[in-house]
């Protein structure tokens, strides 16, 4: 409504109405939440790849000093580390899952690469490399961290 002098009462009402300010398609609220951003987890590693993942399992291809797959796996109340299909390192966990541990990586000499198997291998050719996984779960057993160390170097690291 116009007053005199061409402006406007300061009794009318400016505001738009209470249906309108509730309308989804405003976009004028000045609090409405930001859209949602969906993090997707990062992932360091120079010398691998995450080849497939799932609940407790990761599958990660190697290709640093030596080549191979790496596989952890931790269902049914068994962790499991094989490289190549020979296994390093096993535990029954029926209470809790080991969060680090330590195993060992032999390497042929010759060959540079981890032994599928010790079968017609000198024991004298083969060397171990020390290794670390260390995984952090949140609480519904969903990897938080991953992370693989050969040698004390980090090797890869997936952060979820």
């Amino acid at each position: 409504m116009m007053h005199q002098f061409g402006q406007q009462s300061p009794f009318v009402n400016h505001h738009p109405s209470p249906e309108a300010a509730m309308s989804p398609s405003s976009s004028s609220n000045p609090y409405q939440s930001p859209p949602s951003v969906i993090h997707k987890g990062v992932i360091y590693g120079d010398n691998a790849l995450r080849r497939k993942g799932g609940f407790l399992y990761r599958e990660i291809e190697l290709s640093g000093p030596f080549t191979g797959i790496l596989i952890y796996n931790g269902w049914w109340f068994l962790q499991r580390i094989s490289l190549n299909g020979q296994r390093l390192w096993s535990q029954i966990s029926w209470l809790t899952l080991q969060r680090t541990i330590d195993f060992q990586i032999p390497v042929c000499q010759e060959q540079g690469s981890p032994i599928a198997s010790p079968n017609g291998t000198a024991d004298s050719m083969i060397t171990l490399h020390p290794a670390r996984l260390q995984i952090d779960f949140d609480s519904r057993l969903k990897f938080r961290r991953f992370q693989l160390l050969i040698d004390e170097v980090s090797v890869y690291d997936e952060i979820v």
